[in-house]
C-alpha cells in the first residue's frame, strides 16, 4: 500500500524515508524498525536537529506534522497554509523553511524551533504559473529558484511560451530582492 517514497538527510548523517500510506523508518546510527499506520501523509519531508517535518498539500490548503527526536509517533496534523499549496521544504538556522504559491504568489513561512509557531507566510515572488520550482538551504542561508511561464506571443513563427527563470536568497532572516536566473 505504501507508494512515492520521500526522504530526507540531516548534517549529522541522522536520516528519515516516508511513504504515502503511512509508512516511515528513521535512520540514527542504525535504521529503526518500520512503521506503519496512517498517521502521517507525505509528499514533503525534511530532518532537523530537533525534530523531524512533513508537509502535504490538500484542496484547502497544507499542514503539517511534526516528529520531535525520540518520539515514535508524529503530531497531529495542523494547518500550515490556508488556501495555497507549499512545494518544498529544508531546514534552515535549525527550523525549517517552506515555500510555495497562494492566489498569483510565491510564499515563504519559517519554523524558528520545532516548538514554536509558523511565521505567516509572506509573499516573495509573482506568478502566472509555477513549475520546477527548487529550494536548497546551508546553515542560515537558503536559495528558491523557479521557472514561470509567461504568455505565448500572439504573432511570429514561434508561438511557444516564454520561460523565464527567477530566484531568491533568505540571508540574516530577510529575502533577498527577486533575481533573474
Amino acid at each position: 500500500a505504501f507508494s512515492r517514497p520521500v526522504a530526507a538527510v540531516a548534517a549529522n548523517g541522522d536520516s528519515i524515508v516516508g511513504w504515502r500510506g503511512g509508512g516511515w523508518t528513521r535512520y540514527a546510527g542504525g535504521w529503526s524498525t518500520a512503521t506503519v499506520g496512517a498517521s502521517i501523509s507525505l509528499p514533503s519531508i525534511a530532518l532537523g536537529t530537533e525534530a523531524a517535518l512533513s508537509v502535504s498539500n490538500a484542496m484547502t490548503g497544507a499542514s503539517y506534522q511534526l516528529l520531535p527526536n525520540g518520539v515514535s509517533e508524529w503530531s497531529a496534523a495542523q494547518p500550515l497554509l490556508m488556501a495555497g499549496r507549499v512545494d518544498a521544504i529544508d531546514t534552515v538556522a535549525g527550523g525549517f523553511l517552506a515555500v510555495g504559491s497562494r492566489e498569483g504568489e510565491l510564499v515563504a513561512g519559517q519554523l524558528s524551533a520545532a516548538g514554536g509557531g509558523w511565521s505567516e507566510f509572506g509573499a516573495i515572488g509573482q506568478v502566472t504559473q509555477l513549475q520546477r520550482m527548487q529550494l536548497t538551504t546551508q546553515g542560515d542561508a537558503a536559495a528558491v529558484a523557479w521557472l514561470v511561464l509567461g504568455d505565448a506571443p500572439t504573432t511570429g513563427d514561434n508561438l511557444a511560451p516564454v520561460n523565464r527563470s527567477a530566484a531568491r536568497v533568505f540571508a540574516e532572516g530577510a529575502w533577498s530582492v527577486p533575481l533573474t536566473v
